[in-house]
């Protein structure tokens, strides 16, 4: 029973000892802060999707007043609203940043009909949107995008993660 209490005991006191040596190890660097000045004079609510690269850039997506907004290292970039290929912006999903700092987003546009379109956007250029022709690259097989879940990258590469449509089935591919 003693033995039971002792170990009960050192475990308890190995336990508060590691957590303080993990954060005297551990630095944090403030990127920005909620109500933190953005151009042009509008503050954020609060930042959420946060990607950082290794050479220190940041990208997130920020609500401000009632729009959402993508940002680069605190300016901002691409928000609700904004004209993307003739389109507005009315939504953003994923942020990510490739290797290079730049920012990569999934948002969706609505054109002048209400018709709405996912896409992937670098900067501003749009990489893949919803209703493109892509080719499978394991079968070579023609499909039309239907969705787009999600984006990565890796060294010089971007990933994307859709749901393509044709020959009457859906596939979940990266791209």
């Amino acid at each position: 029973m003693l033995r039971s209490r002792f170990a009960a005991a050192a475990f308890a006191a190995a336990s508060l000892v590691a957590p303080q040596a993990l954060a005297s190890q551990v630095s944090v660097t403030t990127l920005f802060r909620s109500s933190d000045p953005l151009p042009p004079g509008a503050t954020d609510d609060f930042i959420t999707g946060v990607a950082l690269t290794e050479n220190g850039s940041w990208a997130a997506r920020a609500p401000i007043g009632s729009e959402i907004a993508g940002l680069l290292d605190g300016d901002l970039v691409l928000r609700e609203g904004d004209s993307l290929d003739g389109e507005t912006v009315v939504a953003f999903g994923v942020v990510r940043l490739t290797v290079d700092g730049d920012p990569l987003f999934v948002t969706t546009t609505e054109d002048s009909t209400g018709a709405r379109t996912t896409r992937i956007v670098l900067g501003d250029e749009t990489l893949l949107r919803t209703g493109t022709s892509v080719t499978l690259p394991t079968t070579g097989e023609m499909r039309t995008v239907h969705s787009i879940l999600g984006v990565a990258t890796e060294e010089d590469r971007i990933i994307a993660h859709v749901i393509v449509t044709g020959s009457g089935s859906f596939d979940s591919t990266p791209r």
